[in-house]
């Protein structure tokens, strides 16, 4: 009977070693994900805001190079003073417009990047999920050999008892 104790004692010492090694394991992989999760967020966070402004800007300015143009078009050619304003606005919008695509440019980069982080969260929840099976199946494990156990020395103190009586 100690021997089959000294077994089960045995395994379950293993099991529990295990088990810690696996969490210990664990710890570090969740901490990582949790930075990273706050990474991706900030990132989205910052390439939709930009997303929005870019549209904005270029709105604003395709709307003005559109208005200059037909205003443009509609001022008299008497009015020098007027045609010079109205060609200085022009080349305003269309320096604006390209700096919009400029901008645009690094938000796509910026969308990339995004990509690539939401990637590396998404290994890093694959290697947690890898993780997480091992540490509840030997959870479920150590339990099941502490009952083992507790079953077998409450069978040994009943046959200590009948010995000693």
């Amino acid at each position: 009977m100690k021997k089959v104790v000294a077994n089960q004692q045995f395994e379950l010492d293993n099991s529990i070693r295990m088990l810690d090694e696996t969490i210990n394991a664990y710890k570090p992989l969740q901490a990582e994900f949790e930075v990273e999760e706050k990474k991706v967020a900030e990132i989205k966070k910052r390439c939709e805001e930009d997303g929005a402004s870019i549209a904005k800007e270029k709105e604003k300015w395709n709307a003005m190079l559109v208005t200059r143009t037909k205003n443009d078009n509609a001022t008299a050619l008497d009015d020098e003073e007027g045609m010079k304003v109205q060609k200085e606005s022009i080349q305003l919008a269309k320096k604006k417009l390209e700096d919009v695509a400029v901008a645009e440019e690094r938000w796509q980069k910026a969308k990339e990047i995004w990509a690539e982080a939401e990637r590396r969260l998404a290994d890093c929840a694959n290697n947690l999920a890898t993780l997480k099976n091992p540490i509840e199946s030997e959870t479920r494990r150590v339990k099941c050999l502490e009952g083992a156990l507790s079953g077998l020395q409450k069978e040994i103190d009943k046959t200590c008892a009948l010995i000693g009586s």
